[in-house]
């Protein structure tokens, strides 16, 4: 695909996200006129990453959810509050397989209604390895990652769009369409698997974002293999030009070895998750004990605040006592003896509740060893945690390490990627002046068979004139013979002239079959040197991919 400088580093977004915007607005740059503005309505385009695509032109938003967006206009997109022919292009992005069923053909009609020249509707449509790869999708989401992907599960409940219908209805409405396919389903699906997997987890961002940038300037241009997740439909009206899909999309291969860092961080990222599924399940285990232990010592604390409540009970009994000991010693003498007998009593009571106290002391010594012995545990077993953890926060520092590493193994390997482009394509040069060397050489021959050729047809030509002659000329003898019987002597003569005549003319004709096997045999030898040339550039060209591998680096 034509390559554009990065604006405002674009190349950070998800490579999906790149994919589409990147597809149309080369789409647009391949059909505008030198130095043209355009004004272009993204139906669905509450985010307004396509201002980001086309920063000269005047990018107008609608969609049905709201936004911050500038100038973002909530409307359907199968009721557009636009008038006819408002905007030079209306464009969508994944958005019609987000439309009901019944509601895709108003869709398309309105974007043709208040478009002036083109449309473009890009997305998905329903093949079976697209519903495949989607399926698989929404599987590892939910059996991996344990969520459900809202527009995902929008494609599923709606279906994917058909793109023949969308094609025949925008040609009906008077377009000439063409389609222009992007994404290989082949890298699409695991790209996706990986972009929300690093999604999932805070830490893995920023290597997100890295994983991004290297697709969408070194694979991207490339990445239009069949099968294709995405196609945009493009219509053109009236008099606007239709966009070449050969001119859009860049001719060959990705780089030799370009995918060998993805790979390389799909296997990091594959260890790193072992190891997190560990650490995972030994805290879960952590924060099952913690709880077991803090709901222990809630009961103990629970219990001694028990005992303690009991303890108040019998020390306010105690005071009341002594109360009712002192009141009764400012009575009179008369009740004394009975006082006396009643502290005598009092004292019995006193030094049984004494003898209680002291066993309830006892016991709530006891209590307290025991929530020593409780307590002496849990500083263990906290003492135990915090090494747990400390080991586990050692082993995430050393996964972020790796995974900088990870990041600084990129750099070294784009640097490599560019040498090794750099050979490639010197060695492709001289392979391309050999094999201009050699179609020259062939030119030649296949001149000299066409200069043969044109001789053996001229003699043949010559040769079917002479026996045409011969022919009429042996009838008029026969006629002469018939008519004039008595010149049979002279008649036989004249016979065996032309017999000799003829066997001449045999001669000949053996002559130009002598040079038609030279012609067959000068043919042999040129198709046996183009066989000899083929063989020499297959050699050229396994001699250069044994040089790519042996400068590819190690994964």
């Amino acid at each position: 695909m034509t390559a554009s400088p990065p604006r405002n580093d674009e190349t950070e977004l998800p490579f999906d996200q790149y994919q589409r915007y990147r597809l149309v607005a080369d789409v647009i740059e391949a059909v505008r006129k030198p130095g043209q503005k355009l004004v272009v309505l993204d139906v669905g385009g509450r985010t307004a990453l396509l201002r980001r695509f086309l920063p000269h032109d005047r990018v107008e938003l609608v969609d049905v959810e709201a936004s911050e967006e500038r100038g973002l206009v909530l409307g359907d997109g199968s009721r557009l509050p636009f008038q006819e022919r408002s905007f030079d292009a209306v464009v969508t992005f994944d958005t019609l397989e987000h439309v009901p069923p019944n509601r895709r053909d108003d869709f398309v009609r309105e974007c043709r209604r208040v478009a002036r020249r083109w449309v473009v509707i890009a997305g998905p449509y329903r093949t079976p390895e697209t519903e495949r790869a989607e399926k698989l999708l929404r599987e590892f989401l939910t059996t991996k990652l344990r969520e459900r992907h809202r527009y995902l599960e929008e494609h599923h409940e709606n279906g994917l769009p058909e793109r023949a219908p969308v094609e025949q209805l925008l040609e009906q409405l008077g377009g000439r369409v063409v389609s222009i396919g992007h994404g290989n389903l082949e890298r699409w699906l695991p790209l996706m698997g990986l972009s929300l997997y690093l999604d999932r987890d805070a830490p893995l961002r920023p290597i997100a974002r890295e994983f991004f940038r290297y697709y969408n300037r070194v694979l991207f241009a490339s990445d239009h293999e069949e099968p294709v997740y995405r196609h945009a439909v493009v219509a053109a009206f009236e008099d606007a030009p239709l966009p070449d899909a050969a001119a859009v999309l860049a001719q060959g291969s990705p780089p030799v070895g370009a995918a060998g860092p993805i790979e390389h961080l799909a296997r990091e990222l594959l260890s790193f998750d072992v190891q997190r599924d560990v650490v995972e399940a030994e805290r879960s285990r952590l924060e099952d004990e913690h709880t077991k232990l803090a709901a222990d010592l809630r009961g103990h604390r629970e219990t001694v605040a028990s005992l303690r409540a009991e303890l108040e009970k019998l020390q306010e009994g105690e005071r009341v006592l002594g109360a009712e000991l002192a009141r009764e010693k400012t009575e009179g003498g008369a009740e004394r003896a009975v006082l006396a007998a009643d502290l005598e009593a009092h004292k019995s009571t006193l030094a049984e509740l004494q003898a209680t106290y002291d066993a309830v002391q006892a016991e709530v010594a006891h209590v307290r060893h025991l929530l020593a012995n409780e307590q002496q545990q849990g500083a263990e077993v906290r003492d135990a945690l915090q090494k747990d953890l400390s080991a586990h926060r050692t082993a995430l520092a050393e996964v972020l390490g790796h995974a900088t590493s990870v990041e600084k193994e990129l750099e070294a390997l784009k640097e490599l990627l560019e040498r090794e482009r750099c050979a490639a394509s010197e060695a492709i040069d001289a392979l391309r002046a050999d094999l201009a060397g050699h179609s020259a050489a062939l030119a030649d021959a296949r001149a000299e068979r066409h200069a043969l050729s044109t001789a053996f047809e001229a003699e043949r030509r010559a040769f079917g004139e002479t026996e045409a002659a011969l022919r009429a000329e042996l009838a008029a003898h026969q006629e002469v013979q018939a008519a004039l019987g008595a010149e049979l002597d002279t008649h036989r003569t004249v016979q065996a002239e032309l017999i000799h005549e003829l066997e001449r003319m045999n001669g000949v004709a053996s002559s130009l079959n002598e040079d038609l096997v030279a012609a067959h045999r000068a043919l042999e030898a040129e198709r046996a040197v183009t066989a000899h040339l083929r063989a020499e550039l297959r050699d050229r060209w396994k001699n250069l991919k044994r040089a790519l591998r042996w400068r590819k680096p190690p994964l």
